[in-house]
């Protein structure tokens, strides 16, 4: 299954290192709107920095994904489950 997580600062980067460990998953995209906390959770969890977006639309433009992981403010996640959704992701989770 790949995937596209967004939101990797704090407790996202917690979920950033379970996906990684993981056999189930391909991680094909992080997206935050912090470079600094996209730089750390590639460092820390050991992604490539070249699945890092700053947006989910260009994230979604630009990779196949299955699911969205939304590790983001409850604030925002109906507007990142939606745009997930409308870009044909199966489910949001």
């Amino acid at each position: 299954m790949k995937v596209i997580q967004i939101g990797v600062g704090g407790f996202g980067r917690h979920w950033a290192g379970i996906l990684v460990r993981s056999d189930e998953v391909e991680v094909v995209a992080l997206v935050d709107i912090d470079q600094t906390a996209l730089t750390a959770a590639c460092e820390e969890c050991g992604y490539d920095p070249g699945i890092c977006y700053l947006s989910l639309d260009q994230a979604l433009r630009q990779v196949e994904a299955d699911v969205l992981v939304c590790v983001t403010p409850p604030a925002m996640h109906l507007e990142h489950a939606t745009a997930a959704m409308q870009a044909g992701l199966a489910r949001p989770l």
